[in-house]
Protein backbone atom coordinates (compact mmCIF):
# COMPACT_ATOMS: atom_id res chain seq x y z
CA UNK A 1 0.00 0.00 0.00
CA UNK A 2 2.89 2.27 0.81
CA UNK A 3 4.36 2.09 -2.56
CA UNK A 4 1.04 1.94 -4.30
CA UNK A 5 0.44 5.36 -2.75
CA UNK A 6 3.66 6.61 -3.48
CA UNK A 7 3.26 5.73 -7.24
CA UNK A 8 -0.75 7.41 -7.46
CA UNK A 9 1.28 10.44 -5.55
CA UNK A 10 3.42 11.38 -8.39
CA UNK A 11 0.83 10.55 -11.31
CA UNK A 12 -0.71 13.58 -11.33
CA UNK A 13 2.23 15.91 -10.59
CA UNK A 14 -0.97 18.73 -10.84
CA UNK A 15 -2.82 17.51 -8.30
CA UNK A 16 0.53 17.04 -5.79
CA UNK A 17 1.53 20.40 -6.42
CA UNK A 18 -1.74 22.12 -5.30
CA UNK A 19 -2.03 19.97 -2.22
CA UNK A 20 1.22 20.47 -1.63
CA UNK A 21 0.81 24.00 -1.69
CA UNK A 22 -1.83 24.37 0.11
CA UNK A 23 -0.45 22.96 3.10
CA UNK A 24 2.77 24.47 2.20
CA UNK A 25 0.93 27.97 2.56
CA UNK A 26 -0.59 26.37 5.88
CA UNK A 27 2.54 25.68 7.29
CA UNK A 28 4.02 29.15 6.16
CA UNK A 29 0.66 31.01 7.66
CA UNK A 30 0.59 29.34 11.33
CA UNK A 31 4.69 29.35 11.59
CA UNK A 32 4.92 33.28 10.92
CA UNK A 33 2.42 34.11 13.09
CA UNK A 34 3.75 31.87 16.17
CA UNK A 35 7.12 33.59 15.08
CA UNK A 36 5.39 37.23 15.29
CA UNK A 37 3.43 36.03 18.63
CA UNK A 38 6.43 35.31 20.28
CA UNK A 39 8.95 37.52 18.47
CA UNK A 40 6.43 40.17 20.03
CA UNK A 41 6.07 38.69 23.50
CA UNK A 42 9.88 38.25 23.81
CA UNK A 43 11.12 41.46 22.60
CA UNK A 44 8.27 44.23 23.79
CA UNK A 45 10.28 43.72 27.14
CA UNK A 46 13.70 43.45 25.91
CA UNK A 47 14.91 46.84 26.68
CA UNK A 48 12.96 46.55 30.32
CA UNK A 49 14.71 43.10 30.84
CA UNK A 50 18.31 45.17 30.00
CA UNK A 51 17.66 47.52 33.41
CA UNK A 52 19.40 46.48 36.20
CA UNK A 53 16.58 47.11 38.60
CA UNK A 54 15.21 44.56 41.34
CA UNK A 55 12.04 47.01 41.97
CA UNK A 56 10.11 49.57 39.77
CA UNK A 57 7.85 52.15 41.79
CA UNK A 58 5.15 53.51 40.15
CA UNK A 59 1.78 55.60 40.86
CA UNK A 60 -0.86 53.75 42.32
CA UNK A 61 -3.38 52.79 39.90
CA UNK A 62 -0.56 52.71 36.69
CA UNK A 63 0.20 49.49 35.24
CA UNK A 64 2.43 48.77 32.00
CA UNK A 65 4.59 51.49 30.54
CA UNK A 66 2.40 51.98 27.43
CA UNK A 67 -1.14 52.67 28.07
CA UNK A 68 -1.59 54.17 31.75
CA UNK A 69 0.25 57.57 32.96
CA UNK A 70 2.38 57.15 36.08
CA UNK A 71 3.31 60.72 37.85
CA UNK A 72 5.62 60.81 41.02
CA UNK A 73 7.51 63.76 43.04
CA UNK A 74 11.55 63.83 42.85
CA UNK A 75 11.42 63.84 46.46
CA UNK A 76 10.47 60.59 47.02
CA UNK A 77 13.98 59.30 45.95
CA UNK A 78 15.48 61.22 48.91
CA UNK A 79 12.72 59.17 51.44
CA UNK A 80 13.60 55.78 48.75
CA UNK A 81 17.33 56.38 49.77
CA UNK A 82 16.68 56.47 53.65
CA UNK A 83 14.76 53.24 53.23
CA UNK A 84 18.32 51.38 55.39
CA UNK A 85 17.74 47.90 52.93
CA UNK A 86 17.73 49.71 49.63
CA UNK A 87 21.20 49.85 48.06
CA UNK A 88 20.07 52.76 45.32
CA UNK A 89 17.19 54.42 43.87
CA UNK A 90 17.08 56.17 40.45
CA UNK A 91 14.41 58.27 38.24
CA UNK A 92 13.19 56.63 35.02
CA UNK A 93 11.73 59.94 33.38
CA UNK A 94 10.04 58.20 29.79
CA UNK A 95 6.82 58.79 27.78
CA UNK A 96 5.22 58.39 24.53
CA UNK A 97 5.83 61.30 22.31
CA UNK A 98 4.44 62.44 18.79
CA UNK A 99 6.95 64.19 15.97
CA UNK A 100 6.56 65.76 12.84
CA UNK A 101 9.03 64.11 10.19
CA UNK A 102 8.32 64.59 6.34
CA UNK A 103 4.53 65.42 6.44
CA UNK A 104 4.16 62.43 8.64
CA UNK A 105 3.10 62.40 12.34
CA UNK A 106 5.70 59.32 14.20
CA UNK A 107 5.37 58.32 17.68
CA UNK A 108 8.46 57.17 19.53
CA UNK A 109 9.01 56.24 23.48
CA UNK A 110 11.64 59.26 24.84
CA UNK A 111 13.50 57.78 27.48
CA UNK A 112 15.84 60.99 29.89
CA UNK A 113 18.95 58.79 30.93
CA UNK A 114 21.55 59.46 33.14
CA UNK A 115 24.23 58.43 31.04
CA UNK A 116 26.65 58.89 33.93
CA UNK A 117 25.49 56.43 36.38
CA UNK A 118 24.49 54.31 32.66
CA UNK A 119 20.79 53.65 34.08
CA UNK A 120 18.02 52.70 31.78
CA UNK A 121 20.05 53.77 28.45
CA UNK A 122 19.83 51.74 25.06
CA UNK A 123 20.86 48.35 25.24
CA UNK A 124 23.43 48.60 22.52
CA UNK A 125 24.63 51.49 20.03
CA UNK A 126 25.55 50.17 16.29
CA UNK A 127 26.52 53.65 14.87
CA UNK A 128 26.81 57.18 16.21
CA UNK A 129 27.71 58.22 19.65
CA UNK A 130 27.15 56.08 23.18
CA UNK A 131 26.57 58.92 24.64
CA UNK A 132 24.52 61.96 23.69
CA UNK A 133 25.04 65.96 24.69
CA UNK A 134 22.24 68.19 25.23
CA UNK A 135 19.79 68.55 22.65
CA UNK A 136 21.10 65.15 21.11
CA UNK A 137 19.01 62.07 20.65
CA UNK A 138 19.69 58.45 19.93
CA UNK A 139 17.36 56.49 18.01
CA UNK A 140 16.51 52.90 17.40
CA UNK A 141 17.41 51.61 14.05
CA UNK A 142 14.18 49.98 12.95
CA UNK A 143 12.73 53.76 13.98
CA UNK A 144 15.68 55.18 11.38
CA UNK A 145 14.98 52.40 8.93
CA UNK A 146 11.11 52.72 8.72
CA UNK A 147 10.81 56.79 8.67
CA UNK A 148 14.46 57.24 6.63
CA UNK A 149 15.60 58.65 9.31
CA UNK A 150 19.71 59.17 9.32
CA UNK A 151 22.95 59.90 11.69
CA UNK A 152 23.00 63.92 11.12
CA UNK A 153 19.55 64.92 10.62
CA UNK A 154 17.70 66.71 13.34
CA UNK A 155 14.12 66.48 15.01
CA UNK A 156 12.02 68.58 16.23
CA UNK A 157 10.23 67.24 19.51
CA UNK A 158 8.24 69.26 21.51
CA UNK A 159 9.74 72.70 19.72
CA UNK A 160 13.05 71.74 20.84
CA UNK A 161 15.36 70.57 18.02
CA UNK A 162 17.67 67.14 18.53
CA UNK A 163 20.33 66.09 16.53
CA UNK A 164 20.90 62.53 15.56
CA UNK A 165 24.11 61.09 16.77
CA UNK A 166 23.30 57.52 17.64
CA UNK A 167 21.70 54.50 15.76
CA UNK A 168 20.44 51.69 18.73
CA UNK A 169 18.57 48.35 18.18
CA UNK A 170 16.65 46.24 21.08
CA UNK A 171 14.27 48.74 21.28
CA UNK A 172 11.79 47.69 18.95
CA UNK A 173 8.44 47.67 20.64
CA UNK A 174 6.25 46.90 17.01
CA UNK A 175 3.96 49.63 16.83
CA UNK A 176 6.92 52.43 18.12
CA UNK A 177 10.47 52.75 19.24
CA UNK A 178 12.22 53.96 22.33
CA UNK A 179 14.65 56.67 21.72
CA UNK A 180 17.03 58.33 24.31
CA UNK A 181 18.07 62.25 25.29
CA UNK A 182 19.75 63.05 28.40
CA UNK A 183 17.90 63.38 31.76
CA UNK A 184 17.78 67.21 31.97
CA UNK A 185 16.26 67.42 28.72
CA UNK A 186 13.42 64.87 29.28
CA UNK A 187 13.00 67.04 32.14
CA UNK A 188 12.29 70.05 29.66
CA UNK A 189 10.56 68.23 26.94
CA UNK A 190 8.22 66.91 29.27
CA UNK A 191 8.16 70.09 31.52
CA UNK A 192 8.58 67.25 34.15
CA UNK A 193 11.28 69.05 36.74
CA UNK A 194 9.69 68.08 40.12
CA UNK A 195 8.35 64.57 38.35
CA UNK A 196 9.39 61.53 37.83
CA UNK A 197 7.28 58.72 36.15
CA UNK A 198 8.80 55.43 37.82
CA UNK A 199 11.83 54.59 40.29
CA UNK A 200 14.05 51.80 39.70
CA UNK A 201 15.15 51.01 43.20
CA UNK A 202 18.05 47.85 44.14
CA UNK A 203 17.83 46.04 47.15
CA UNK A 204 20.98 45.13 49.58
CA UNK A 205 19.22 41.79 50.51
CA UNK A 206 17.28 39.97 47.53
CA UNK A 207 15.27 38.17 51.10
CA UNK A 208 14.52 41.10 52.21
CA UNK A 209 12.47 42.24 48.93
CA UNK A 210 8.67 42.29 50.03
CA UNK A 211 9.68 43.25 53.58
CA UNK A 212 11.27 46.77 50.63
CA UNK A 213 8.09 46.55 49.20
CA UNK A 214 5.67 46.95 51.93
CA UNK A 215 7.75 49.47 53.33
CA UNK A 216 8.03 51.67 50.20
CA UNK A 217 4.08 51.38 49.89
CA UNK A 218 3.64 52.23 53.24
CA UNK A 219 5.99 55.25 53.76
CA UNK A 220 5.12 56.60 50.32
CA UNK A 221 2.01 57.72 49.39
CA UNK A 222 0.24 56.62 46.18
CA UNK A 223 2.86 54.45 45.17
CA UNK A 224 2.63 50.48 43.83
CA UNK A 225 6.08 48.48 44.10
CA UNK A 226 6.25 45.64 41.81
CA UNK A 227 9.33 43.15 41.42
CA UNK A 228 10.96 43.11 37.82
CA UNK A 229 9.45 40.02 37.08
CA UNK A 230 6.19 41.59 38.19
CA UNK A 231 6.67 44.74 36.02
CA UNK A 232 8.32 42.78 33.16
CA UNK A 233 4.81 40.40 32.88
CA UNK A 234 2.61 43.34 33.36
CA UNK A 235 4.16 44.98 30.38
CA UNK A 236 3.37 41.75 28.50
CA UNK A 237 -0.30 41.59 29.08
CA UNK A 238 -0.73 43.62 26.05
CA UNK A 239 0.38 40.60 24.17
CA UNK A 240 -1.51 38.16 25.91
CA UNK A 241 -4.77 39.43 26.34
CA UNK A 242 -5.17 40.78 22.88
CA UNK A 243 -3.15 39.57 20.50
CA UNK A 244 -2.57 36.09 21.06
CA UNK A 245 -6.68 35.16 20.76
CA UNK A 246 -6.60 37.03 17.43
CA UNK A 247 -3.30 35.08 16.57
CA UNK A 248 -5.26 31.74 17.44
CA UNK A 249 -8.19 32.47 15.14
CA UNK A 250 -5.67 32.87 12.29
CA UNK A 251 -3.80 29.97 13.53
CA UNK A 252 -6.93 27.61 13.32
CA UNK A 253 -8.27 28.93 10.00
CA UNK A 254 -4.59 27.96 8.44
CA UNK A 255 -5.23 24.25 10.12
CA UNK A 256 -8.60 24.60 8.11
CA UNK A 257 -6.96 25.76 4.78
CA UNK A 258 -4.68 23.14 4.86
CA UNK A 259 -7.30 19.97 6.21
CA UNK A 260 -9.52 21.25 3.34
CA UNK A 261 -6.88 20.99 0.66
CA UNK A 262 -5.98 17.77 1.37
CA UNK A 263 -9.34 16.50 2.15
CA UNK A 264 -10.94 17.20 -1.13
CA UNK A 265 -8.05 16.31 -3.35
CA UNK A 266 -7.87 12.85 -1.46
CA UNK A 267 -11.85 12.60 -2.27
CA UNK A 268 -11.41 13.74 -5.51
CA UNK A 269 -8.72 11.25 -6.10
CA UNK A 270 -11.11 8.54 -4.81
CA UNK A 271 -13.68 9.32 -7.22
CA UNK A 272 -11.72 8.99 -9.97
CA UNK A 273 -9.56 5.84 -9.16
CA UNK A 274 -12.92 4.01 -8.00
CA UNK A 275 -11.73 1.50 -10.92
CA UNK A 276 -8.72 0.91 -9.75
CA UNK A 277 -10.16 0.81 -6.11
CA UNK A 278 -12.31 -1.92 -7.02
CA UNK A 279 -9.41 -4.33 -8.57
CA UNK A 280 -8.13 -3.78 -5.48
CA UNK A 281 -11.23 -4.73 -3.47
CA UNK A 282 -11.76 -7.81 -6.20
CA UNK A 283 -8.14 -9.17 -5.61
CA UNK A 284 -9.32 -9.41 -1.96
CA UNK A 285 -7.83 -5.82 -0.38
CA UNK A 286 -10.16 -4.85 2.57
CA UNK A 287 -12.22 -1.70 3.28
CA UNK A 288 -9.21 -0.99 5.96
CA UNK A 289 -6.18 -1.54 3.30
CA UNK A 290 -7.86 1.46 1.12
CA UNK A 291 -8.19 3.51 3.84
CA UNK A 292 -4.51 2.61 4.45
CA UNK A 293 -3.66 3.88 1.03
CA UNK A 294 -5.58 6.83 1.52
CA UNK A 295 -3.60 7.66 4.48
CA UNK A 296 -0.56 7.21 3.27
CA UNK A 297 -1.13 9.35 0.56
CA UNK A 298 -2.40 12.15 2.94
CA UNK A 299 0.54 12.07 5.25
CA UNK A 300 2.61 11.97 1.64
CA UNK A 301 0.78 15.70 1.22
CA UNK A 302 1.13 16.76 4.67
CA UNK A 303 4.76 15.92 4.81
CA UNK A 304 5.54 17.43 1.72
CA UNK A 305 3.59 20.79 2.33
CA UNK A 306 5.67 21.10 5.88
CA UNK A 307 8.96 20.76 4.42
CA UNK A 308 8.26 23.58 1.26
CA UNK A 309 5.91 25.68 4.15
CA UNK A 310 9.63 25.09 6.24
CA UNK A 311 11.62 26.77 3.85
CA UNK A 312 9.28 29.27 2.39
CA UNK A 313 9.25 30.28 5.91
CA UNK A 314 13.13 30.79 5.96
CA UNK A 315 13.55 32.26 2.49
CA UNK A 316 11.19 34.87 2.87
CA UNK A 317 11.49 36.11 6.60
CA UNK A 318 14.68 38.27 5.05
CA UNK A 319 12.03 39.53 2.70
CA UNK A 320 9.68 40.54 5.29
CA UNK A 321 12.20 42.42 7.82
CA UNK A 322 13.50 44.24 4.56
CA UNK A 323 10.01 45.87 3.49
CA UNK A 324 8.85 46.11 7.31
CA UNK A 325 11.94 46.11 9.41
CA UNK A 326 9.39 46.58 12.50
CA UNK A 327 8.30 42.90 12.12
CA UNK A 328 9.24 40.99 15.14
CA UNK A 329 10.01 37.36 14.90
CA UNK A 330 11.48 34.96 16.80
CA UNK A 331 11.14 30.45 16.71
CA UNK A 332 11.28 28.44 18.69
CA UNK A 333 12.02 24.26 18.42
CA UNK A 334 8.81 23.52 19.98
CA UNK A 335 6.89 25.66 17.34
CA UNK A 336 8.41 23.51 14.27
CA UNK A 337 7.07 20.54 16.34
CA UNK A 338 3.80 21.60 16.82
CA UNK A 339 3.40 22.18 13.25
CA UNK A 340 4.97 19.34 12.13
CA UNK A 341 2.19 17.53 14.74
CA UNK A 342 -0.41 19.52 13.11
CA UNK A 343 -0.17 18.64 9.65
CA UNK A 344 0.16 14.86 10.60
CA UNK A 345 -3.53 15.68 12.27
CA UNK A 346 -3.99 16.95 8.92
CA UNK A 347 -3.16 14.10 7.20
CA UNK A 348 -5.17 12.29 10.08
CA UNK A 349 -8.38 14.12 9.79
CA UNK A 350 -8.41 14.30 5.71
CA UNK A 351 -8.10 10.74 5.00
CA UNK A 352 -11.54 9.97 6.64
CA UNK A 353 -13.23 12.65 4.62
CA UNK A 354 -13.24 9.79 1.61
CA UNK A 355 -14.39 6.88 4.42
CA UNK A 356 -17.41 6.37 3.47
CA UNK A 357 -17.08 6.27 -0.10
CA UNK A 358 -14.72 3.65 0.19
CA UNK A 359 -16.90 1.37 1.92
CA UNK A 360 -19.02 1.44 -1.00
CA UNK A 361 -16.46 1.03 -3.50
CA UNK A 362 -17.74 -2.01 -5.61
CA UNK A 363 -14.92 -4.83 -6.76
CA UNK A 364 -18.47 -5.30 -9.59
CA UNK A 365 -17.11 -1.66 -11.19
CA UNK A 366 -13.49 -3.93 -12.88
CA UNK A 367 -16.01 -6.20 -15.02
CA UNK A 368 -18.61 -2.97 -15.91
CA UNK A 369 -17.89 -1.99 -19.68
Amino acid sequence: MFLLALKNLFSEKSRLSICVGGVAFSVLLILILRGLYFGFDQRITRYLESISADLWIVQDGSGDMFHSVSLLPNEYKEKLSQIEEIESAERFLGRQMIFDWKDERVTTFIVGVDFEKNIAGPIKVVEGKEKPDSHEIIIDRVLSKNKKIHLGDSLNIANHNFKIVGISEGGNLLLYQYSFILQKDAEEIFEMKNLTNRFIVKVKNQDETDKVMQKIENNLPRTKAFKKSEFIKQNRKTVTESFLPIVSVIVLIGFLIGLIVIGLTIFNATIEKSRELGVLKALGASNFNLYTLVFWQALFFSILGFLVGLALTFAIQPVILYFTPSFLSYFRLEDFVLVFALSILMAISASWIPLKRLSKIDPALVFKA
